[in-house]
């Protein structure tokens, strides 16, 4: 996370991107973790990437990460198979078509349930490599016949062709020594893709709120933006610095609407999940299901940003 540098005034946050002063701006609880509760959340005065500023380190996400067994890995994938899957293919359509004509392996970083995995090795050469650190997806990966790795320094340096992140650079602890891993192990001229969550004016209006004592609303909204799991909210300037210093070259930048799940479970999980009565609870999900539809019909949420990236010769 953001180095810590002292001052005469005491300890200053720094940009864990760009390295520029990092102000604290709203604490969020942190169900998931008691050791770190609440998340402290700063705002970069340079890139404006909003990221948890707590030391979290590898073993405090394999709690996170490792608590749920086979059963709850299902459950939670086949809720979200439908957006995963059209994720994939997009990403799949895309790299094909950027791909020279090459016999590197392709690798697909922080993989989860393995859609992207599926959906490439359909298509034929070149290979596809996963990469995951989390037990269950290795398990179920391997038993799939694919060749996975737990961490990216397996692999050799300049052996692949391309690298794909999706809903993944907002989970790592260190994004830039990431993205410098990926830039190793990739051949010149080796492509990156990523799709990530980005900072929107949704964002930046809920946390204007929270700096001004309006707090409850926007924190509900900010809650599922930046977590334990999502360690950063990108702002555009952030993610295109972050590979700028990793080795890349920026090609392409497109900001777009993609949700990970159904509108109706964001609604569940981060408002109605306990309300006591059931048939309450599903109402007011249809309800505002159905008021949150006319903002995303209207184009007014952008909260992905979907990047090309190649490695810089």
């Amino acid at each position: 996370m953001g180095a810590r540098l002292r001052s005469n005034e005491g300890m200053v946050d720094r940009c864990p991107v760009c390295d520029a002063e990092s102000t604290p701006r709203l604490q969020i609880p942190n169900p998931f973790l008691e050791t770190i509760d609440p998340l402290d959340v700063n705002e970069c005065t340079s890139c404006r990437l909003l990221h948890v500023s707590n030391e979290v380190t590898v073993a405090d996400l394999d709690v996170v990460y490792g608590r749920g067994d086979d059963a709850e890995w299902n459950s939670y994938y086949e809720t979200t198979d439908f957006e995963a899957r059209a994720k994939a293919e997009r990403a799949v359509a895309d790299l094909r078509a950027l791909l020279a004509p090459t016999d590197l392996p392709v690798v697909d970083v922080g993989f989860g349930f393995g859609h992207f995995l599926e959906e490439f090795a359909r298509g034929g050469p070149p290979e596809v490599i996963g990469q995951e650190f989390s037990t269950v997806p290795l398990a179920r990966a391997e038993a799939r016949g694919i060749r996975v790795v737990k961490e990216l320094d397996e692999l050799e340096p300049g052996s692949c062709s391309a690298a794909v992140m999706l809903d993944v650079a907002e989970h790592v602890i260190d994004a830039n020594q990431t993205f410098r891993e990926i830039n190793r192990v990739l051949a010149p001229g080796g492509i990156v893709y990523v799709h990530t969550p980005r900072r929107c004016m949704w964002d930046s209006l809920a946390a204007w709120l929270c700096r001004r004592g309006i707090r409850r609303v926007p924190l509900v909204w900010l809650k599922t933006r930046v977590s334990i799991a999502h360690l950063r909210l990108w702002s555009d300037d952030a993610l295109q610095t972050s590979l700028e210093r990793s080795g890349f070259v920026v090609e392409s930048y497109k900001r777009e609407l993609e949700l990970s799940w159904p509108v109706r479970r964001y609604i569940h999980i981060y408002l109605t999940h306990r309300v006591p009565s059931a048939p309450l609870g599903r109402l007011l999900e249809l309800v505002l299901a159905s008021l949150v539809a006319v903002p995303l019909r209207l184009g007014l949420l952008r909260n992905k940003a979907i990047v090309v990236a190649r490695k810089r010769e």
